[in-house]
């Protein structure tokens, strides 16, 4: 049994969760970690206000399906499933503190039930306490043998305003998981720290190959940019509270809302 913390999937019975725990599965795979498999559901009180006029899958409709799902495209991942009461921007950053990574949908099912209306997965990536990974829906998603996992490099922006070893670090892990390539697009001005960061990351993963350019505008266009042929876009995001209290999503929530690809948000502090 792998020592590995596990890969989190957060599933609500939609085609967006569906995504998002295929991709979670074949990451897990990759890395030889195991799946966590978590189905958040309100409680009674808030699923009476919020079930207008949709009736919700059961808990077993949708924790028995995730598993099917699971052993038909990966047979030999090790996976449990966990049913959490409350709402899920609250009880995923809670749960997130002993994953290794949590995959979730971009948006749920539709309706007022449904979970991920673009405010929730940024809260969930706002506040989760390991990197998130949000995935854009596939709604073709039935036939499970075929990976729905875009192709395509792993891309990273250095920003001068994140401090880059843990964002960096995750692309070169991500990309090891999908055998893909890394490509880093830094400012011109942070060469000679970028340089060094990249030989001790090469040390490390010497099989991953790594394309390195300058920037040409803002991180979050340069990213929104690439998520047209990239296979996973990685951000930073501070967690530090800003002036107001509140950590700063930044660049990220940009990310979020436009890239075409799925992204990820690695929580940073300060060195």
């Amino acid at each position: 049994m792998s020592n590995l913390r596990p890969v989190q999937v957060a599933v609500d019975g939609s085609p967006g969760g569906w995504t998002a725990l295929a991709w979670g599965a074949r990451v897990a795979e990759g890395g030889g970690a195991p799946l966590e498999v978590l189905y958040a559901v309100p409680r009674d009180l808030l699923a009476a206000v919020t079930g207008a006029g949709q009736p919700a899958p059961t808990e077993d409709q949708v924790t028995e399906e995730a598993l099917a799902r699971v052993a038909k495209m990966t047979p030999d991942l090790a996976v449990t499933a966990r049913l959490l009461r409350g709402s899920p921007q609250n009880v995923l950053p809670a749960e997130s503190r002993a994953a290794a990574l949590l995959v979730l949908g971009s948006r749920g099912v539709t309706g007022l039930r449904g979970w991920w209306v673009g405010s929730v997965s940024r809260a969930v990536a706002e506040h989760a306490l390991c990197p998130v990974v949000v995935c854009k829906t596939v709604e073709d998603i039935d036939e499970v043998e075929g990976s729905p996992m875009p192709e395509g490099d792993v891309v990273v922006v250095v920003d001068p305003g994140v401090p880059a070893l843990g964002v960096v670090d995750l692309a070169y892990r991500a990309a090891l998981m999908t055998a893909s390539a890394v490509r880093v697009i830094a400012e011109p001005a942070d060469a000679a720290d970028l340089q060094e960061l990249l030989e001790r990351q090469q040390a490390r993963f010497p099989e991953i190959p790594v394309k390195v350019r300058a920037a040409a505008g803002a991180p979050e266009a340069e990213l929104v940019e690439a998520s047209k042929q990239a296979g996973l876009v990685v951000v930073g995001r501070p967690t530090e509270p800003s002036l107001l209290g509140n950590t700063r999503m930044g660049v990220a929530a940009h990310v979020l809302e436009k890239a075409q690809c799925p992204v990820a948000v690695v929580p940073v502090g300060r060195h």
